[in-house]
């Protein structure tokens, strides 16, 4: 790139012939030279008003260069020799990148090989192309690091020692700068508004010594006001009295309290010398010796903050509002005085302090509470704590949230969280799979909600699957679960507490099983098992088939289950303890028949009278006619269920059932029955053989066909 203006001129004046619109040849024409002249001042006009700038450009130091763009901030520069030190580290730099926008920034580094010198930039971005210029700040260091301020010379700023600006006037030096200290040399002085510099020197009233700026230093009974646009004693020191006010007031207006603000004459806050009105104490003594452990006893108040409100009644003014207060917390010692802190407020219009919160000296905090227990303690006969969120923004939003971290604040170990609309309730939240413990009587745990889903009552380590509940009642033989409903009064009260209509326990005290009990006191129905499928019902009659509602036992084989042995009672039913009906594992039904016969009734006859009276699948025979017997016979037999009107849940009527134990007697006894009268017809036959044929060949006939009679 070649250099702009001046810039391209060369320090080598053999070079500089075409460096410009119209060159400075041998033998050109008077009218050229006067147009290049005038170019060339032209451009030098340029130069100063570049100088005027701050930034001036260098390029290789001698006539045209070349530029580059390495990156966003370094460039290159074509130079053979090395110009690190007019490229150095810190230098103002300016620079027209190749998208025509105007950067500035500062050198950080620069460093020269063979023909190329690097600079690295700060604070500065490139556009992609080549830089059309590089500009570099002006150096004052060339000067002496000097900036003269008036014509003649004498008066200027300059930096001849690193970090130190000294100021010279007149030629003299007045003051010198450093990183923090302003310092004015000797003989120099400062004067203030009002004040002469002689008044300052003569009296001491102000001195500058140091690192201090005392007034008064002389102790003289001289007061120190400021005053506002409005505010003769804005701020306002009363020398002769030691008192400060702030906002106004006067001598005797503040009492006994060294400092005063005032807002329109009422006070609103002080410090207090003694007095046990408004104060903000930081050290309170009852006499000269200060720091004695026998000026102050328990309960003493030894400082405190109180509002006040002033109406323009003079008692309204002397009572407060509200305040805080430090009073000695035990017995003062010399340099561990005990100390508590009190929280006031005054109660519907009272004239005295109620107070509303103490922090003890042990670090306990109490709020409605004088005597707090422990690190806070809360006591109130209304709802106790408030929760509330004013960011919620819609239903499903949690109203309020308190949350546990770890010692360390960093992880989130359970939260309490109140909610509406979507949200439950209440949420009681642990995190990171820790579990949900509720314990009593000295914690001793009651209930533990594990991070994986599992709920325990009394047991911390609950076997049942995510989602389920296990109980333990340890060493107890009694109820493990009751159910209870206020609509229940039953009388069996030695079993379960009255309004108790359910119980789940255990079967043996030291075996386990299960005990089902169930009351119900007036109506019909004690225990109900319901199945309820939704199709698919199995309708198979095989041993792998099953039905809606499954009953199943097993016996233990080692740690797991197998099948019963054989001949094993599997269930029962009875009727207090006493067993009526038995399945067994062979699949055997054995029942308590009773002593009930059918002797009375001719059996076959009962059983046909069954088939014809539900009239369903039953062939038609001409003995139909001879049957004696119809459906209210059965059911004076036992055989068949009275029903009294009943409808069933669906509002069909209801159909009487089939006394089975019952019909198989009767089977029983009609084929004994038709046994003795198949016997006494075969009698009958032999005594007509006898008489026909005679006895012999009657027997020979019993004998062909295998007959034999019982007498």
């Amino acid at each position: 790139m070649a250099g702009t203006g001046v810039g391209k001129f060369s320090s080598t004046a053999s070079n500089n012939t075409s460096n410009l619109t119209v060159n400075f040849a041998e033998n050109m024409a008077p009218s050229n030279v006067n147009n290049a002249a005038r170019e060339l001042m032209g451009h030098m006009r340029d130069m100063y008003e570049q100088l005027g700038d701050g930034y001036f450009e260098f390029g290789d130091g001698d006539g045209t260069y070349t530029v580059a763009r390495s990156d966003a901030d370094t460039i290159t520069i074509t130079s053979s020799a090395d110009i690190s030190s007019v490229y150095f580290a810190g230098r103002k730099i300016r620079i027209t990148d190749g998208g025509a926008n105007v950067v500035e920034g500062t050198i950080a580094s620069s460093s020269h090989s063979s023909t190329t010198q690097t600079v690295n930039l700060t604070g500065i971005s490139l556009a992609s192309g080549a830089p059309t210029k590089v500009e570099l700040g002006i150096d004052t260091a060339a000067f002496g690091g000097r900036v003269i301020l008036d014509d003649d010379g004498d008066t200027y700023i300059e930096a001849v020692t690193d970090d130190t600006i000294d100021i010279y006037v007149a030629g003299a030096k007045d003051f010198v700068i450093t990183a923090n200290t302003f310092t004015a040399e000797s003989g120099s002085t400062i004067a203030a508004q009002a004040l002469t510099a002689t008044s300052i020197t003569a009296t001491g009233d102000i001195s500058l010594d140091g690192g201090s700026f005392v007034f008064n230093e002389s102790s003289a009974d001289k007061d120190f006001r400021v005053e506002s646009n409005g505010n003769t004693h804005q701020f306002f020191v009363d020398a002769g009295n030691d008192r400060i006010y702030v906002g106004g007031g006067t001598g005797s207006s503040i009492g006994s309290n060294k400092f005063q603000v005032q807002n329109g004459g009422a006070t609103i806050s002080s410090f207090a010398n003694d007095s046990g009105s408004s104060q903000l104490h930081f050290i309170k003594s009852r006499n000269t010796t200060v720091g004695s452990q026998t000026i102050v006893n328990d309960g003493d108040s030894v400082g405190g903050i109180f509002w006040k409100a002033d109406d323009g009644d003079a008692t309204d003014y002397n009572n407060n509002v509200a305040g805080i207060e430090g009073v000695i917390d035990g017995t003062p010692g010399t340099n561990d005085t005990p100390g508590r802190l009190v929280f006031y407020t005054t109660a519907d219009g009272a004239r005295t302090n109620t107070e509303r919160m103490r922090i003890t000296s042990t670090g306990t905090v109490g709020i409605g509470t004088s005597s707090p227990q422990t690190t806070l303690h809360l006591e109130a006969t209304a709802p106790i704590l408030r929760i509330s969120d004013s960011n919620s923004t819609s239903e499903d939003d949690a109203v309020g949230k308190i949350q546990f971290y770890d010692r360390n604040n960093t992880d989130l170990n359970a939260e309490i969280i109140s909610g509406t609309g979507s949200l439950a309730d209440l949420i009681l939240s642990a995190h990171n799979n820790r579990a949900v413990i509720l314990q009593t009587n000295g914690n001793t745990e009651r209930l533990r909600a594990t991070g994986d889903g599992k709920i325990g009552i009394g047991e911390a380590s609950p076997d049942a699957d995510a989602g389920g509940l296990t109980l333990n009642h340890g060493a107890n033989d009694g109820k493990i679960l009751t159910f209870k409903s206020s609509d229940v009064a039953h009388s069996m009260t030695s079993i379960a507490e009255a309004d108790t209509y359910g119980v789940i326990g255990k079967a043996g005290a030291n075996d386990g099983g299960i005990q089902m009990v169930s009351m119900n006191d007036s109506g019909t129905v004690a225990l109900q098992i319901l199945g309820i499928s939704n199709g698919g019902e199995d309708t198979g009659k095989g041993t792998g088939d099953h039905g809606c509602v499954r009953i199943d036992a097993a016996s233990r084989s080692g740690t797991s289950l197998g099948s019963q042995g054989s001949n094993v009672n599997m269930v029962t039913i009875c009727n207090n303890n006493t067993v009526r009906f038995i399945f067994d594992a062979e699949g055997d039904f054995h029942a308590d028949s009773g002593s009930t016969t059918f002797d009375a009734y001719q059996d076959a006859q009962l059983v046909r009278a069954y088939d014809l009276s539900h009239g369903k699948g039953v062939i038609a025979s001409k003995f139909d006619k001879f049957v004696q017997y119809n459906a209210s016979d059965l059911t004076d037999a036992g055989l068949v269920g009275k029903v009294n009107n009943e409808y069933n849940e669906d509002g069909t009527k209801a159909t009487p059932l089939i006394n089975m134990s019952g019909f198989m007697r009767l089977h029983n006894g009609a084929i004994w029955q038709q046994y003795e009268k198949t016997e006494r017809l075969a009698n009958a036959m032999y005594e007509l053989a006898k008489a026909a044929v005679g006895e012999d060949k009657a027997n020979e006939i019993l004998k062909q066909n295998e007959i034999k009679l019982l007498n």
